[in-house]
């Protein structure tokens, strides 16, 4: 799950400064991270219920 948010936020930075525009997509790679660590925690708790 903190792959899923350290992947994000490192290809945010990288894309921050390739177009310089430093923190718009480290933002956006944070929330899509959060997002998808959430996503894969209900799949995995969906198997057990």
């Amino acid at each position: 799950m903190a792959a899923c948010v350290a992947v994000g936020v490192v290809l945010g930075i990288v894309g921050d400064d390739y177009f310089h525009t430093s923190p718009m997509l480290m933002v956006v790679g944070l929330v899509l991270g959060v997002a998808s660590a959430v996503f894969a925690t209900v799949a995995q708790i969906k198997r057990y219920l």
